[in-house]
C-alpha cells in the first residue's frame, strides 16, 4: 500500500471502497419507482393506482371477478383519465422516410425526401415519394396529428387529444390539390403517361383513424402494409391518368398498366421538378 509524506509523518493511503447492499438499493429503487416511474405510467397509459395495484399484487381478470367488481372495473375504465398525448414533428416524419428507405432498397424503388415539386411558381407539399420499380409514382402528404382522428358525415375531419375535439386540415381535400399540382409538373416533363398516386399518412405513433377512405389514408403502419402487399402481388401501379379516380389504392384495385417511360428516365425528370431533394437512391 502506497505510503504519503507529509511533514515528517508517513500516512499510510487507504483506498476509497464503496460497496452497497441490498437493503441500501432497494428502497432507492423504489424510490425512483414512486417518484419518476409510477406516475409516467399513469399518465402514459391512463391507469389509475387501483389498476397498477391490481395489475402488481392480484393480476385478476375479468373472467376471474365477480359480477359487481367487473362491473365497477368497466365503470372505472370509462371514467378513466385519458392518456396524455402530444402531436408528432419532425421525428416522426424521419421514422416513416427511414423506413420508405428501407421498403425502397427491398424492392428496387427510389425514393424522394423531400419532395417539394415546383410548378408555375407554386410549392407543393408532399414531405415524400418513391418511384417504384414499374415506373409508378406514391407520394406522400404527411400530417403529426395524435389522438383518434374522425371523420364526419359533412365532410369534416375531427381530432380527439385530451379530452378536447379539434378540427384538423382536411387530408382528403389536401391530397387532391397536391396530386393536381403534381400531375401538371409530372405531364409538362413528358410523363404524362406515369401513374400517380398521393396518399396521406398520419405519421404519429398513437393515432387512431376513423375514416370512411381507408384506402387514400394511412398510419404509417397501415401504408408500408399496403405497400408490401402491393410488391409482392408485383404491382405497385396507380392507374391510368385517365381514371376519373385517382386515389384508388388497395392492392386489388391496383392497374395491371404499365408506365411508358422507365424508371431511370421518371426518376431523372422527376430531379428537375424536385427543387429541394435528396434522392436515396436505387435499392438494390
Amino acid at each position: 500500500m502506497p505510503l504519503v509524506r507529509k511533514g515528517d509523518a508517513m500516512f499510510r493511503m487507504m483506498p476509497l471502497r464503496m460497496a452497497f447492499t441490498f437493503d441500501q438499493v432497494l428502497p432507492l429503487i423504489l424510490a425512483l419507482l414512486l417518484i419518476f416511474i409510477i406516475p409516467m405510467i399513469m399518465a402514459r397509459t391512463g391507469l389509475t393506482v387501483e389498476d397498477l395495484y391490481r395489475m402488481l399484487f392480484f393480476s385478476l381478470r375479468k373472467k376471474e371477478m365477480t359480477a359487481e367488481e367487473a362491473e365497477k372495473y368497466s365503470r372505472d375504465r370509462k371514467n378513466r383519465r385519458e392518456p396524455h398525448l402530444h402531436n408528432g414533428g419532425k421525428n416522426e416524419l424521419m421514422e416513416l422516410v427511414s423506413t420508405l428507405m428501407i421498403f425502397s432498397r427491398r424492392n428496387k424503388c427510389v425514393p424522394f425526401f423531400p419532395a417539394t415539386i415546383e410548378w408555375k411558381g407554386k410549392l407543393g407539399g408532399l414531405a415524400a415519394l418513391i418511384v417504384m420499380k414499374n415506373g409508378a409514382v406514391y407520394a406522400f402528404n404527411c400530417f403529426g396529428f395524435s389522438g383518434t382522428i374522425t371523420e364526419m358525415e359533412e365532410g369534416r375531419f375531427v381530432q380527439h387529444m385530451n379530452g378536447v375535439d379539434t378540427e384538423i386540415p382536411n387530408p382528403l381535400k389536401g391530397n387532391k390539390e397536391q396530386y393536381a399540382l403534381a400531375r401538371a409538373a409530372m405531364d409538362s416533363k413528358g410523363m404524362r403517361s406515369v401513374p400517380l398516386k398521393v396518399f396521406a399518412v398520419f405519421t404519429n405513433r398513437n393515432v387512431t383513424l376513423n375514416t370512411r377512405h381507408p384506402e387514400e389514408i394511412f398510419t404509417e403502419k397501415g401504408l408500408i402494409a399496403f405497400l408490401k402487399t402491393v410488391a409482392a402481388e408485383g404491382r405497385g401501379n396507380a392507374g391510368t391518368p385517365s381514371q376519373a379516380s385517382s386515389f384508388q389504392a388497395s392492392p386489388s384495385q391496383a392497374s395491371s398498366s404499365q408506365a411508358s417511360l422507365s424508371q431511370e428516365e421518371i426518376v431523372k425528370n422527376l430531379k428537375e421538378l424536385i427543387v429541394i431533394r435528396r434522392p436515396a437512391g436505387k435499392g438494390k
